[in-house]
C-alpha cells in the first residue's frame, strides 16, 4: 500500500507518527523505538520529497520540529482510504462476532507486547 501513494513502510509511518503534532527528531525516534539517526534519514527523505516540512522550535534552538505538509496530510488520506478499502475486501465475508473477538485478542496482545 506505501508504495501506491510513492512510500516506504518507514516514511508511511514516520508520517504517521507527525499527523497529530509536530516533532523532534529525537521524540519521533523515542516514540517509534528506533535510532535517531535512521529517522534522521527517513525525514530528511520526506522533506526532499515535500511530505514534510522544517520549523524552528520555540523549545529548543537547534533541534527542528518536523511538520506534515499539506502533500503528506493528503498522502495520508489517501493510504487511509485504500486500508479502508483493503480491510473491507478482506473482511467481507467474515461473520460480525469473528471480527470483534480478532479485534479484541489482538488488542490484548499489542496491550501485553508494549507492557514489555
Amino acid at each position: 500500500m506505501a508504495q501506491t501513494a510513492g512510500l516506504t513502510l518507514a516514511r508511511w509511518q514516520a508520517l504517521r507518527t507527525l499527523s497529530d503534532t509536530p516533532r523532534t527528531v529525537s521524540s519521533m525516534a523515542r516514540e517509534l523505538d528506533l535510532a535517531r539517526q535512521s529517522v534522521q534519514r527517513t525525514v530528511n527523505h520526506l522533506e526532499k520529497a515535500g511530505y514534510v516540512k522544517f520549523t524552528t522550535n520555540p523549545e529548543h534552538a537547534t533541534a527542528k520540529l518536523i511538520r506534515i505538509s499539506t502533500k503528506g496530510v493528503q498522502t495520508l488520506e489517501t493510504l487511509a482510504q485504500a486500508q479502508r478499502q483493503w480491510l473491507s475486501e478482506v473482511s467481507k465475508d467474515l461473520p460480525p462476532a469473528n471480527l470483534r473477538i480478532s479485534t479484541g485478542m489482538l488488542r490484548g496482545l499489542l496491550g501485553r507486547l508494549n507492557a514489555e
